[in-house]
């Protein structure tokens, strides 16, 4: 029985007689030996390869025809899943209706496929067509398992209850030629509305086919153009690859000229850069030559300014210990006067004050015509502090002005050595 959509779209694939021997199922389409002459029909081109080799074909036609994704699984259908492949096939023989007139042509006047049978072909493919751009696989999956005897049973049905309503309507006793001769008529009245239908589904076939026609024009039109605009490109493109040709040429022969031009200013920097490193060593040579003799005076001059600063360090010290001289003798000078105010107070609350005679005093309590004492111990020994403390200051002062005058003597020479310098 064909009330499934397998065997309904297998007879329609062997009736396309695309192979020698019949195809005994679906699954045989995995090796490809049906599957390469169908699409090579479809894409006017030859093919000989296995199902595996022909998936991005197919998927790339199946692109081209039908705007929903993943409509078939085709990792399901090399394995062998009769649903996937009555899919497959079901979408190809789709698109052979509508593009090719000489697989169409086989299938409506094939023996093979009675008029039941091409019912129910005709009912799968306007099922496919309506659903247009909302075609999923899960549509798919849902016609190609669907019954086909419940459609196919629906159509007959009211051809039937047409048939025997003329009978019914006739009544019991009178006469079973008339109801022969109505059910005949009413045959003939259906017969003559499928062929009107028929009729009327081959002049919408040819309006489409006329219609894939002018696309097909209009395509090819277009395909002309762009391959009209695609040689003006190349064209161009040649012309611009002559260009950039000449241009390179044009540009390796400035870049000649250039390292002409810049060997030429090298070979003058490189001269000027000579003529400048040699005068800069004559200038150098007698720069040294001149500095020769002066080296050779410089030398006693150095010699005596190596003197004069060692005599100045001598002189430096010899100060500082003057200052640690002079330091000394005035802390000594200072104990010193320390000593002679303490014996001068002394001095002064131990010494006798002289007798005087009886009678009264003159005018004064002391006589100042008695004639001078003769000095005292304590008088003594503070002249002869005072006589030790006026040497001692006189010593320094002494050898403090003559270190004075060496050091104005040695700033003297130390001046007059570098003024000759400066003038050599």
């Amino acid at each position: 029985m064909d009330n499934t959509a397998e065997i309904v779209i297998l007879k329609c694939v062997n009736a396309l007689e695309l192979v020698m021997e019949e195809c005994p199922s679906l699954k045989h389409f995995t090796d490809g030996c049906i599957l390469s002459p169908l699409l090579s029909c479809l894409k006017n081109d030859t093919y000989k390869d296995d199902f595996v080799t022909l998936i991005p074909r197919l998927e790339s036609l199946l692109r081209k025809h039908f705007a929903g994704p993943n409509l078939i699984d085709f990792e399901s259908a090399v394995v062998g899943s009769t649903q996937e492949l009555t899919k497959l096939c079901l979408l190809l023989l789709h698109i052979i209706v509508i593009t090719e007139s000489t697989l169409r042509a086989r299938l409506v006047n094939s023996p093979i496929l009675d008029y039941s049978t091409q019912a129910k072909v005709k009912y799968l493919l306007e099922a496919v067509q309506k659903r247009g751009a909302g075609l999923s696989s899960r549509f798919l999956n849902i016609l190609c398992t669907e019954k086909l005897d419940d459609h196919h049973h629906h159509h007959h049905h009211q051809m039937i209850q047409q048939c025997h309503t003329p009978v019914r309507g006739s009544g019991g006793g009178g006469g079973g030629v008339g109801g022969a001769e109505a059910k005949t008529r009413e045959v003939k009245r259906l017969q003559q509305q499928q062929l009107n239908t028929l009729e009327e589904e081959k002049l919408k076939m040819n309006q489409n086919q006329q219609l894939s026609a002018k696309k097909i024009d209009k395509l090819n039109i277009q395909v002309q153009k762009l391959e009209a605009k695609l040689k003006q490109t190349e064209l161009s493109r040649d012309n611009m690859e002559m260009k950039i040709k000449s241009g390179e040429e044009l540009t390796n022969q400035q870049m000649t000229r250039l390292d002409r031009v810049e060997g030429v200013k090298e070979r003058e920097c490189f001269h000027r850069e000579y003529c400048t490193i040699h005068q800069v060593v004559s200038t150098n040579d007698e720069l040294e030559s001149k500095n020769e003799p002066l080296t050779m005076k410089l030398k006693p001059t150095s010699a005596d300014r190596d003197r004069l600063q060692e005599e100045m360090i001598t002189l430096h010290q010899a100060n500082i210990d003057k200052e640690d001289i002079i330091e000394l003798q005035a802390a000594v000078i200072q104990g010193f006067q320390v000593e002679v105010e303490d014996l001068c107070h002394y001095r002064q609350e131990h010494q006798a004050l002289p007798c005087v005679s009886d009678g009264s005093f003159s005018g004064s309590p002391i006589r100042m015509d008695l004639p001078m004492s003769s000095p005292t111990p304590g008088t003594r020994v503070e002249n002869l502090k005072e006589a030790v403390v006026d040497k001692i200051l006189q010593e320094t002062r002494s050898r403090v002005k003559l270190l004075e005058e060496q050091v104005e003597e040695l700033e003297r020479n130390l001046n007059t050595i570098n003024r000759e310098r400066e003038r050599n």
